[in-house]
């Protein structure tokens, strides 16, 4: 039996599809119940012309961590999700709350989404420190991730353009060596123009999936991917088949919000397509 919960620690915003919200909608579609830890709240994502709002304080993101710990709410979680924290207090914090979950019991899997940054937006959008702080604080906690191209070029400290280079980085590296990579949004030298490639690197073997580009400028597609896979896992799916199925129903969503002239990812274009979640 699935576990009914799933926490999400990830930003939070008034309106739009990103972090948390894309996560909540995500996670509810499958028939689980999100567990929202927020990192920052806004008015509205990045994206928008305007946007107010600040990082959670440390003083009250343990308050909410020590509120989800008292009601025992996590006995019936077992999938962790982590994305955007932008801040050390908030990185420290939900390392050690992580750390501190998997070594009481060793039924947690963590999924880790760097979110620090993007060759779209040409390199970090976070302090390098708090990046940094997230490679040695988060990576080493979890068993999945799900970095984009620049995350994993960031995370391994070498450019990989080919797919022999890519294997032969992370085989080398002590951490990644022993997770399931999913490398998102890849960008290597065989890569169609075309196609939205992602590259799955688990027990030394890579598998390449992919799908048609839309060509819209939509964000919160990557927390949209990490929390499909999460909420797959949970329903005892294959990383295979989870990678398949959040692919083809972003690619679909992308499609419908394009034609339907739509500014971004919205609950009409996720609940169109909430058969192939079951597929």
């Amino acid at each position: 039996m699935p576990a009914n919960n799933i926490l999400t620690i990830q930003s939070l915003v008034s309106t739009g599809y990103v972090g948390n919200n894309a996560a909540m909608m995500a996670i509810q579609l499958h028939g689980f119940d999100p567990i929202m830890l927020p990192t920052v709240m806004l008015s509205a994502h990045t994206g928008h012309k305007a946007f107010y709002g600040e990082a959670i304080s440390a003083e009250l993101f343990a308050k909410l961590l020590r509120g989800i710990k008292e009601i025992d709410i996590l006995v019936d979680t077992k999938y962790l999700l982590s994305g955007y924290i932008a801040t050390a207090d908030l990185v420290e914090l939900s390392a050690a709350f992580i750390a501190t979950l998997k070594r009481d019991d060793h039924h947690y899997v963590y999924l880790y989404d760097p979110v620090f940054g993007d060759m779209r937006t040409d390199g970090l959008y976070v302090p390098k420190e708090v990046a940094d702080l997230s490679v040695s604080a988060l990576l080493p906690l979890s068993d999945v991730l799900t970095p984009n191209h620049f995350e994993l070029e960031y995370i391994l400290q070498r450019e990989v353009r080919t797919i022999a280079a890519l294997q032969e980085a992370v085989q080398a590296h002590p951490l990644l060596s022993t997770r399931s990579v999913i490398m998102t949004t890849a960008e290597l030298a065989d890569t169609p123009a075309d196609q939205v490639e992602v590259i799955l690197l688990k027990d030394n073997n890579v598998k390449r999936f992919r799908s048609k580009k839309v060509h819209a400028d939509i964000v919160g597609t990557g927390d949209l991917f990490a929390s499909i896979i999460t909420a797959q896992l949970n329903m005892g799916r294959e990383l295979e088949t989870a990678i398949g199925i959040s692919m083809e129903l972003i690619s679909k969503a992308m499609d419908y919000v394009k034609d339907s002239r739509f500014s971004e990812i919205n609950a009409k274009s996720l609940l169109k397509f909430r058969h192939l979640l079951e597929a």
